[in-house]
């Protein structure tokens, strides 16, 4: 029974990157998954590891054999998060796991405080300790080829994050190289070298 094996239940990792349960009630959580996305679930493992502090995995099990990775977050998701994944593997980036779309529409489904979402379940091991093969740095550089030559719809750009970067390395020179001007170490090496900081500096290089 389901509600036997949700007791408990975690999956074995790195106790440094252990995450506690959020409390809510795994029983009401399988149930609302299980309608939101129409599968028969057997079996939902906590998974006590991520970077989000807001957010909580599980592994979803399901009468047909099938295995699915849950997503959990207090609070909304970004929107990129949301829309972006499904996007890039319409345009061919098979490498991006996507969030599976529920039957009536969008990705994400509300579980009072939280919102979910449902993907494809990866076995995998971690690469932090052993790194990538030679052969896999290769894909890995073939998968960014792809990723970067994807033009991004109206809708994904409206989504993404964007920011502005503007370097005060101008400002700084210019304090400093008045200080280094009137130094007896730094004088003479400045008065060769300056105007071309500067330059290099103000062009943006």
């Amino acid at each position: 029974m389901l509600a036997n094996r949700l007791a408990g239940r975690t999956v074995g990792c790195n106790a440094s990157a252990m995450i506690d349960k959020s409390g809510v009630d795994e029983r009401l959580l399988a149930a609302e998954v299980a309608a939101a996305w129409s599968v028969d679930i057997v079996n939902l493992v906590f998974i006590p590891v991520g970077l989000d502090g807001h957010a909580w995995a599980y592994r979803v099990d399901t009468s047909d054999g099938e295995r699915y990775f849950l997503k959990m977050r207090r609070g909304e998701f970004t929107r990129a998060a949301v829309l972006l994944p499904g996007f890039l593997r319409a345009q061919g980036v098979r490498q991006v796991v996507a969030p599976i779309d529920l039957p009536d529409g969008g990705a994400d489904r509300r579980f009072g405080d939280y919102r979910l979402l449902l993907y494809p379940f990866h076995d995998g091991g971690s690469l932090w300790g052993r790194g990538l093969t030679d052969r896999q740095w290769i894909e890995y550089g073939e998968f960014l080829g792809r990723l970067h030559a994807v033009t991004p719809s109206a809708d994904i750009t409206a989504a993404l994050p964007v920011e502005t970067y503007r370097s005060s390395a101008g400002e700084r020179l210019r304090t400093l190289g008045g200080q280094a001007a009137a130094s007896d170490a730094l004088g003479a090496f400045w008065d060769r070298y300056g105007a071309r900081a500067a330059s290099v500096v103000g062009n943006g290089r």
